[in-house]
């Protein structure tokens, strides 16, 4: 069924000509096997280029521009300074800080639809992936964003999200681990998607506790115990969220408390005495006992290895111990500071020699916004292409994040295929069309501009013969030949 933003009517004649290059650039395969399949020994050449490997693997691939400024700056002085990011352009900053989710506090979203609330986040999300020039920091968000997951459907949380976003995931997403996970923790969004409301002495709820060391901090395979889960849920007895009539108005130790806010509230806290993976807990402890506990597991050995492991593939591609190796020794010896872990990656040079990795429908879609050089993410299309492709963010239930096996996205080529058509064409408030990135290739074939325009590169430095030779058909319109080149096996990787 069409969608309504869409005002391109593809004929009948237009759909077969389509569909028969499509089919043929995917060598006959179907749908799934165009990206999970043979098209692997294809992208398999992709991005040799270091200039273009880098800014795949560790950002969202280039914006018009990117590679030629790479190459005049260098690799090393330019990933330095990614790993010191500044502020936004004006023009971006402005656009989010004027959502009004990111003006109102906690307590005064409630009121809100459930839907305007992830429509806004989402929204921000893919504007800042797409507009920052900072890409290493946006790719970090992502990554932290599903190491923490926290569902925008699950009760109030999503009421919550905006500023768990600000707060914890984007202010600590290049910070240190230990101080991102302690955010975390106090974070009502978080806290409110794992129940933790609900914790009593007499009934701790351990959905936090469990989460907090198989998938936070330690990983499935550390070796704890259920009870040692059920310790940590004792532990974290008493955090919940601030709800208490007047509350705007009472004094604590920390100034006043906003509604909504973290609070911990010594009437649910257990006393008792605790054991926590080996170590004692002394009864009495209130706040400082939860406090304790995220001491432990971030300085635990098990911590430093499972994120280690997590980043190297993340980035590389591959379980490559090696590189896992050096990443957890880079965590043992700064505390978990994540910019240090990321230029031990890039210092690897894995990520350059590393296999391809799949593009998920979100990179997918700001890879290709961030190729045309859209400058904004319009009212709605873009972001309703991403849910209807299930990568629409903080939309994935299970607190384990979006997968990022090839496997979970073979279904979502079909949308790929309409959304890169769509932007070819020109999405309203997106900013971009394939004709505006056609006009800086003058002078060449129009099948070889398409493939400029896409991969800002020449066919031949892509080793793309084959994808250039189906977009030769002259029965094809540029906005066609750029959509198939966006389409294309090789957009598919990075």
């Amino acid at each position: 069924m069409a969608r309504e933003h869409r005002k391109l009517t593809i004929s009948r004649r237009d759909a077969l000509i389509l569909g028969g290059v499509a089919v043929a650039a995917s060598g006959c395969q179907t749908v799934g096997r165009f990206i999970a399949g043979e098209s692997a020994v294809v992208a398999s050449n992709l991005n040799h280029d270091p200039k273009a490997r880098l800014l795949h693997r560790m950002g969202y691939g280039p914006r018009p521009g990117d590679l030629e400024d790479l190459g005049a700056n260098g690799l090393d002085d330019w990933f330095d300074a990614q790993l010191k990011p500044g502020d936004d352009p004006l023009e971006l900053r402005m656009a989010v800080s004027a959502m009004p989710i990111n003006q109102l506090q906690t307590w005064d979203l409630r009121d809100w639809p459930t839907t305007r609330v992830v429509k806004e986040l989402q929204t921000s999300a893919v504007l800042q992936a797409v507009v920052s020039p900072w890409t290493v920091r946006e790719r970090a968000v992502q990554f932290w964003t599903d190491h923490l997951n926290v569902y925008s459907g699950k009760g109030m949380s999503a009421h919550r999200l905006p500023n768990y976003v600000n707060n914890v995931i984007r202010k600590h997403a290049m910070g240190k681990f230990s101080d991102l996970i302690k955010a975390s923790a106090k974070a009502t969004a978080m806290l409110l998607y794992l129940d933790q409301q609900n914790s009593t002495p007499r009934q701790p709820n351990e959905n936090y506790g469990r989460e907090l060391l198989e998938l936070h901090t330690l990983g499935v395979e550390a070796g704890y115990s259920q009870k040692d889960v059920r310790e940590v849920a004792r532990c974290f007895t008493g955090w919940t969220e601030e709800r208490r009539f007047w509350t705007q108005q009472l004094g604590n130790e920390d100034g006043v408390r906003a509604k909504g806010s973290f609070r911990f509230d010594p009437a649910l806290h257990d006393n008792g005495e605790k054991f926590v993976l080996g170590e004692k807990i002394p009864a009495g402890g209130g706040i400082e006992d939860g406090e304790r506990v995220l001491e432990i597991v971030t300085k635990h050995p098990a911590t430093a290895r499972y994120i280690g492991e997590k980043l190297a593939i993340f980035y590389a591609g591959e379980e490559s111990k090696s590189l896992a190796a050096k990443v957890e020794n880079t965590f043992n010896a700064t505390e978990g500071d994540i910019p240090a872990m990321l230029n031990t990656i890039y210092e690897s040079g894995e990520w350059r020699d590393g296999p391809p990795i799949v593009k998920r429908p979100f990179d997918f879609v700001v890879s290709a916004m961030r190729a045309l050089g859209a400058t904004g993410v319009g009212n709605g299309p873009v972001v309703d292409t991403l849910e209807s492709m299930g990568h629409g963010p903080y939309s994935w239930p299970m607190p384990d994040g979006f997968p990022p096996e090839p496997d979970a996205w073979t279904g979502s080529m079909l949308g790929r295929w309409n959304f890169a058509t769509d932007l070819a064409n020109g999405i309203p408030g997106v900013g971009t069309s394939a004709k505006s990135q056609l006009d800086r290739w003058k002078g060449e074939n129009a099948a070889e501009n398409a493939v400029r325009s896409v991969f800002h590169q020449t066919s031949s430095a892509l080793e793309a013969g084959r994808l250039l030779a189906q977009i030769q058909n002259p029965d094809l319109t540029d906005a066609q030949r750029v959509a198939l080149a966006l389409s294309s096996p090789e957009f598919q990787w990075r």
